[in-house]
């Protein structure tokens, strides 16, 4: 072997693997937002690619520049970028929880600037984002992202080997966005029914007493009773949280069988 060929085929071995680290921090939560620097993301994917890549079983050597390199980078960024909504569709599914009760208690006129993506959420949403990012980074939770991903390079190695195993990450991003919806809605179903309950009882008030004006009086109890209720089941968010993440962990998994 030649000494350009040796090394062609060390900066392969490590560019490939950054294009996929690079592209699971461009779309994951905080660390892919405007609040980190472009700068700190490209240094923190360089010391991951480092620190990972001597380990990561490169299956074709191609030269940096060339038409099929630049195919096998699109498929690495392809791979890390599903890999990053994953983690993103985690906390989208407390801003859909947050959402969903914020339209029943009446709270959605009440939005906050959200910082981190900077579009305007309900009060409820941002309330919970605050406290999963600070769950999700006092725990480690984004060791176990990396973890995860170093993991990826031994299943779906870097090279056209596992060109057959891309269609997986089809099938598993249909099931992620299921897996959104119904873990918004699992969230936000204590406060929905408790607050439907309250509605039933307005409504048997309503036809007992038509005289009752149940229009005034209903839309400010709905409120108290959506604040109340929210405040007693925040406790149960972070547990929830939890197994969220789990889920989560396994549907990255989940890409490459």
């Amino acid at each position: 072997m030649d000494l350009g060929t040796y090394y062609t085929e060390y900066i392969s071995s490590y560019a490939l693997p950054f294009t996929r680290i690079g592209g699971v921090l461009m779309v994951m939560p905080l660390i892919g937002t405007q609040l980190v620097g472009k700068s700190v993301r490209i240094i923190l994917a360089m010391l991951i690619t480092f620190a990972i890549a001597p380990q990561i079983p490169i299956t074709t050597a191609t030269e940096p520049g060339t038409l099929l390199w630049v195919v096998l980078a699109a498929k690495e960024l392809l791979i890390g970028v599903a890999m990053g909504l994953v983690v993103q569709m985690l906390f989208q599914a407390l801003v859909v929880g947050g959402q969903t009760i914020a339209m029943q208690a009446g709270l959605g006129f009440a939005q906050l600037v959200d910082p981190v993506n900077g579009v305007s959420v309900a009060a409820i949403s941002q309330l919970y984002l605050l406290m999963a990012n600070i769950f999700f980074f006092s725990t480690n939770g984004h060791l176990a992202v990396f973890q995860v991903m170093a993991e990826s390079f031994h299943q779906l190695p870097v090279g056209f080997s596992a060109w057959d195993k891309v269609s997986l990450i089809n099938q598993s991003m249909f099931k992620t966005v299921t897996w959104l919806f119904a873990s918004g809605l699992l969230i936000a179903l204590p406060v929905v029914i408790s607050l439907l309950m309250v509605n039933l009882t307005f409504g048997v008030i309503s036809k007992m007493a038509p005289q009752f004006n149940v229009f005034s009086f209903g839309f400010a109890f709905t409120v108290v009773v959506g604040i109340l209720v929210v405040g007693v089941s925040l406790p149960r968010i972070l547990p929830t949280f939890e197994v969220l993440t789990e889920q989560a962990l396994i549907l990255m998994r989940g890409f490459y069988g």
